[in-house]
Formats: C-alpha cells, sequence, structure tokens
C-alpha cells in the first residue's frame, strides 16, 4: 500500500471490466494478482517481465506457458511446497536455479504422521476427541463426495453421518466440498476460524489456501488414493501455529506396493524436495519440451537416475558450448542446431 505502484486484482468471481482490462494492456497497472483468470485471452500486457506462479501444481504445462507467452523473454519464477516432477527434472537438467526454504517459523513444530491401520481408526478418533476438548480441531479429507462413487473409496457424506454418530458424538461438525457454492464454501471456513465447526470433513478442496490456527489434526481416509504431492499439500494445512500438530494416514485394505511407498515416504519426512524425488522416482520426469508432466524419459540405453553422474557432465559440455555459440553457427555445432530443431519444433512449449 505504501509503495505508489498501482496494483489489480483478477478473479473468475470479480465481474469483468474492460476498463480494467485496457489499464492492464497500457501498462498503467503495473502489479497484477490472479488466478487462472490471467491466463484467458482477453488479459494483454503491456510489457510482461516477471510471472509468478504459486502453488506450481495447481497449474498445467500450458496453463504456465501460456501466462509466460504474455510476455516476451520474460524471469520465471513457481512456489511450490513440493515441485512436480517436470520442474524437478529442470533443476536437475540445470534449467532452473533452486532456492530452498528449510526452516519453519520461529516455534512451529515438525508435524508428527502416522500410517494407520483399520484396526487402530478407534484409538484415532479417541486422540481426536482428546485435542477438540482441548479447544483444537480437525480435519478429515476423503477422495470421494457420495458413497456410490466408488464402493471401495470413503466418501464426504458417509464418513460425516458414520463419525458423528459412532465417534465424535458431541463435536460440531461441517462438511466441505467442490458441488457447493463458493459463498457457502467460504462461510464454512469461517465457521471454522471462529471455533463454531470443531471437526471439518471434506474433499482435497482444502488443499490450498487455508490457514486456520487452532487446526491439529489431519486425517486422510483412503489415503493411497492420493499423490504424493497431495499428501504433503493436505498435511501442510495443520501446523500453522506453535501447537503441536499431527497427520493420520489411513489406507484402505487393497492397497498396492505403490501405495504402500507413497504412505512410507510421507510417514517418514517433511521435507518437499525429498518428497518431489521420490514422486519423481515414481512417476518420472515426463517431457522437457513436451505438455507430460509425468513419466519416465525413453532413452535408448541410459537410465534417467542410475546415469545422472552423465547428465551432469552434458550439461557441463551443452554450457560450454552456448557461452563460446549461443546461436549454434559454429561449423562444428550445427549438427546439434539441426537435429534439436528436427526433433523439438512441434513439441516446445
Amino acid at each position: 500500500e505504501n509503495m505508489n505502484i498501482d496494483i489489480e486484482l483478477l478473479t473468475s468471481s470479480i465481474k469483468e471490466n474492460n476498463r480494467r482490462l485496457s489499464q492492464i494492456e497500457s501498462g498503467e497497472i503495473k502489479f497484477v494478482i490472479g488466478t487462472h483468470a490471467l491466463i484467458e485471452d482477453k488479459v494483454k500486457f503491456k510489457n510482461l517481465k516477471l510471472v509468478i506462479i504459486d502453488e506450481q501444481h495447481k497449474f498445467g504445462v500450458t496453463h504456465r506457458s501460456k501466462l509466460k507467452s504474455k510476455g516476451f523473454i520474460c524471469d520465471y519464477l513457481v512456489m511450490t511446497a513440493t515441485p512436480i516432477p517436470r520442474s524437478l527434472s529442470f533443476v536437475l537438467y540445470g534449467d532452473m536455479n533452486v532456492s530452498e526454504i528449510k526452516e519453519k517459523p520461529k516455534m512451529q513444530k515438525r508435524i508428527k504422521t502416522k500410517w494407520v491401520s483399520s484396526k487402530a481408526i478407534g484409538k484415532m478418533y479417541s486422540f481426536i476427541e482428546k485435542r477438540i476438548n482441548a479447544g483444537e480441531s480437525c480435519f478429515i479429507v476423503c477422495p470421494a463426495i457420495n458413497a456410490d462413487e466408488e464402493a471401495d473409496m470413503e466418501s464426504v457424506e458417509k464418513i460425516y453421518n458414520e463419525i458423528h454418530k459412532k465417534y465424535l458424538k458431541t463435536a460440531n461438525m461441517g462438511k466441505i466440498h467442490s458441488h457447493l457454492p463458493q459463498n457457502e464454501k467460504q462461510s464454512i471456513m469461517e465457521k471454522m476460524n471462529n471455533k463454531e465447526i470443531d471437526v471439518l470433513v471434506g474433499t482435497t478442496v482444502i488443499e490450498v489456501g487455508i490457514d486456520i490456527k487452532d487446526a491439529t489434526v489431519m486425517v486422510i481416509l483412503s489415503s493411497e488414493r492420493f499423490g504424493l504431492s497431495q499428501l504433503h499439500q493436505l498435511r501442510g494445512r495443520v501446523g500453522r501455529d506453535y501447537k503441536q500438530s499431527y497427520c493420520f494416514l489411513v489406507s484402505g485394505e487393497r492397497i498396492n506396493e505403490e501405495g504402500i511407498k507413497r504412505l512410507r515416504t510421507i510417514a517418514n519426512t517433511n521435507d518437499g524436495f525429498e518428497i518431489a524425488e521420490m514422486d519423481l522416482r515414481m512417476r518420472g520426469i515426463g517431457e522437457a519440451w513436451g505438455k507430460k508432466q509425468s513419466g519416465i524419459p525413453q532413452f535408448r540405453y541410459a537410465d534417467w537416475f542410475d546415469d545422472y553422474h552423465l547428465m551432469k557432465i552434458a550439461f557441463s559440455d551443452a554450457s560450454e558450448i552456448i557461452s563460446c555459440d549461443r546461436n549454434l553457427l559454429n561449423q562444428k555445432n550445427k549438427c546439434v542446431k539441426i537435429n534439436l530443431t528436427r526433433k523439438n519444433i512441434d513439441e516446445i512449449d
């Protein structure tokens, strides 16, 4: 407010204003904050030089590249608790610099994470009841809204009724999911913030943008259904104050080996980069010049993980070539330019 810079907010819920859009296009407004609404064709910038994307995993490759294309040679900063495999590969390839914030805010404690079997559900809810009686609150996340979406998957409606009747009979409960109107979702979160709701049962709509200081317990049901990044993001909805916080990963009986690996990873570390590296190993890096954000690269002979030391050498050699012949005009680099152009002309995003 004190910087004397014109700032504008653009979201899909804000009524369209042609004057506002023309001010952005003319450069009168210097700083624009917004959602996916910024990607729309009608939003034009005079001289876009910096793009900052928060919660990177919520944007697809096409979204991010379209936003970057609104400027000419603009700087690009992405922020996330867990880099997606494709972006982490850019770091490993040397195409993206990385800064890590390892320290938590002062007084904030490490979230204790436990993988819970279905046999220990009763004990877990007894623990949650004690936390509620101590004035704290709890999130319970399900992968589905209704019970009929898939038989072996926990749902918001089923769990809400079951917990209220069987485990947390005196708790003030609420439920939230994507089918509710935006104003109703906002009202529910305000009630939780004001301690009118002790336990909120919902879907992954609470994954980002939620900051409830008294929320100390996160329960993720059918947790094997979620990816590593989602699990880590959901866990991050608690532990936002000085109180000790907890995350319980409850898995179904039909969990496969890959699901076991994911839950073990989350239970053993709170480090977002370590989780991202495991995600990279499990899902692959996707396409560096295409739109796939995961998948193992199809090398003829090399193994992406075992031969990473060779990639470092290749990057060093490539950097040396570019520093001496940026446009690959030298005769000895001509074949490199031809091959790169032939392979990637239709894929570069």
